[in-house]
């Protein structure tokens, strides 16, 4: 894993050398073992180097044999060895002893853009192509790994996080209000956007052309997960089917000249992966888990999966001054900001495990969105069920009501229902009548979440393959994938991710939905996969998930903040006199927007630190500002 970051074309000899090297400071995080640049007319390229393959030659920007290529690359491709052997057959001959990041370059000789596709791994990817003037990004399949750019007076200037972006002299910092709306329903902006107007995101999947004579650029999607339902597959099929490839993606995702572990709360997901990577042969695998105490403490059932296994168990003790102290520290790392709180647990555990010595984790992220693991899939797929009797949909959900079961969500459905019907979303933590309370009256909640259901729900397939497939296009890449990219960098980590093998993905995607919610199980196919090897009292209990203390939190030792974000009142779209009232209800014992206060602290914090006339100097931030 590594920084990246350039621009397209030059600004002056001085200027240019000054400019990366501020850069690259802001990326030291991710690429503390070594770092580069690359220098022409046309382009200027940076790079941190976290080292995990090939130590000795690994090292970027990296050439070409004749050096009218350049490449700066962020992440592992697991199969470079296979596509190695075809470009050798090819006629390519390697300089390095086995580089990952060598392989694309070849790869992009023989196959041009369309090497992207033939990759699986998780990437971020800049190359430039002085024979064609032209500097080409890409990002992997799903958006694992981040890359972020804008186009400023002519000039592409591009980055593996926006701080070192907003360091860039001609960059105005300003507030993207529409995103403020993406923020608070589904966690996180929604890409290509970003919370800065004008700094997109490059979409997952797919690659852009910046030509730097024409001074223009074009974006293509090479891939994006789509319905592809097989109704003849049986539940044997699926089984065997998903356990190779599970197999495979994890032999492949062992490859390393570092020490790795694995984040192992005891869950399905981590539960199956640990028992795979045993299988494969490893040695020497460890598993880190934090834990909390109290009713959501995962260290009980990952000290009996990691025993189970024979895998030793890394176990971090934290409390509630430990989350809190975390809290301004991740500001700096959460730029553009996901607020998920998770986050901070991840970025103290993955510290942790930093300290023991690892520099590979691996993670399951991605086994919710792809085996729906989620009771807002199976609420879904009722109120799609009810929608068809008369009446039973508004039936359905005045008895939510009445049961006061997240009554938002049902009444946010009914309120789109007329127009289309579309899953809101996982992240759903907000609705479209607090919005409209809560932001400006110029600000339309309604219309702008609208448009991100349409860009990325789905047409066709089941109720269920809808539901999980808006969460792959739109929660994995804004909010679960940024927070595991983000904690787990700013302790120079490699997360590697096996269930979001795009093989796997795909295969998720073709299950019926009759299989994969059989007798309303959720997540029914990991689960018999994962019964294979633990105990039911491990896989068959209900999810627990991490549920952090926030309400005690907010109304005890981040009180003051809150009020004190009331009285300063300085988002310039927020309603404070009706966001002071909701804060007084909330005081009082009101806790139903406990997840859209925290949301908003998160917001007021990142505001102060990052839209301003300064912004925070690398990892300095306490107390040191860049003058822009």
């Amino acid at each position: 894993m590594c920084g990246i970051c350039g621009f397209s074309p030059s600004i002056g000899q001085e200027e240019d050398r000054q400019l990366i090297e501020t850069m690259k400071l802001y990326l030291r995080h991710r690429g503390p073992d070594g770092e580069g640049s690359y220098f022409s007319k046309e382009c200027v390229l940076g790079h941190r180097r976290l080292s995990i393959i090939d130590l000795e030659t690994g090292n970027q920007p990296m050439p070409n044999e004749d050096k009218t290529v350049w490449i700066v690359f962020n992440g592992e491709i697991y199969n470079y060895r296979y596509l190695w052997k075809e470009l050798e057959i090819h006629g390519h001959r390697f300089l390095s002893h086995h580089s990952d990041t060598e392989m694309i370059i070849h790869g992009y000789e023989e196959w041009g853009t369309e090497v992207f596709a033939k990759l699986n791994g998780i990437f971020a990817v800049a190359i430039w192509d002085s024979r064609k003037d032209s500097l080409i990004l890409a990002r992997d399949h799903i958006g694992v790994k981040p890359l972020y750019y804008t186009i400023s007076k002519n000039r592409l200037i591009f980055a593996s996080e926006p701080k070192a972006i907003l360091c860039y002299p001609d960059i105005k910092i300003d507030i993207n209000a529409e995103q403020v709306v993406n923020y608070f329903f589904f966690r996180a902006p929604v890409h290509p956007d970003t919370m800065f107007k004008g700094i997109k995101k490059l979409s997952p999947g797919s690659f852009m052309i910046w030509d730097t004579a024409a001074k223009t650029c074009k974006e293509s999607t090479y891939w994006k997960p789509m319905a592809t339902i097989d109704m003849d597959l049986s539940e044997k099929e699926c089984l065997e089917k998903v356990e190779q490839l599970l197999s495979d993606s994890v032999q492949g995702q062992l490859i390393s000249d570092v020490p790795l572990g694995i984040f192992l709360s005891g869950g399905v997901d981590s539960s199956l992966i640990a028992a795979k990577i045993i299988e494969a042969g490893a040695e020497n695998v460890e598993g880190f888990v934090i834990s909390i105490g109290g009713n959501h403490d995962e260290g009980f059932w990952s000290d009996k999966v990691a025993n189970h296994l024979g895998v030793t168990n890394n176990k971090l003790r934290v409390n509630g001054r430990d989350f809190l102290e975390t809290l301004n520290q991740w500001a700096f790392f959460n730029d553009d900001p996901v607020s998920d709180p998770s986050a901070l647990a991840l970025f103290l555990l993955s510290r942790f495990a930093k300290e023991q010595g690892k520099k590979v984790m691996l993670s399951g992220e991605g086994g919710d969105e792809l085996f729906a693991g989620y009771n807002s899939y199976l609420r879904f797929v009722v109120l799609h069920a009810a929608n068809k009797i008369p009446f039973g949909s508004s039936l359905l959900c005045n008895l939510m009501h009445l049961l006061k079961r997240d009554s938002y969500r049902e009444q946010d459905y009914m309120r789109i229902k007329d127009k289309y019907w579309r899953f809101l979303g996982t992240s759903h933590t907000s609705s479209f009548k607090l919005l409209s309370y809560i932001l400006k009256n110029d600000i339309k909640p309604f219309e702008i979440i609208s448009d991100s259901l349409e860009r990325y729900g789905e047409n066709s397939g089941s109720p269920l393959s809808r539901a999980c497939i808006f969460d792959q296009r739109l929660r994995l890449p804004d909010d679960i994938l940024v927070r595991t990219d983000r904690a787990t960098m700013a302790a120079g980590i490699e997360a590697r991710v096996p269930l979001l093998d795009y093989r796997l993905i795909e295969f998720a995607n073709s299950i019926p939905q009759k299989i994969m919610l059989k007798g309303f199980q959720l997540k029914h196919i990991p689960k018999q996969l994962a019964l294979k090897v633990f105990s039911r009292d491990v896989i068959l209990r209900k999810k627990m998930g991490f549920d952090l203390p926030l309400k005690d939190w907010l109304q005890g030792a981040l009180a003051d903040n809150l009020r004190a974000y009331i009285r300063e009142r300085k988002l310039p779209f927020i309603n404070y006199k009706n966001m002071e009232e909701l804060l007084t209800r909330f005081f009082q014992g009101d806790d139903e927007y406990v997840d859209f206060i925290w949301s908003y602290l998160l917001l007021e914090q990142w505001y102060g630190l990052w839209c301003r006339d300064s912004i925070p100097e690398p990892q300095s931030f306490n107390y040191a500002t860049v003058k822009h």
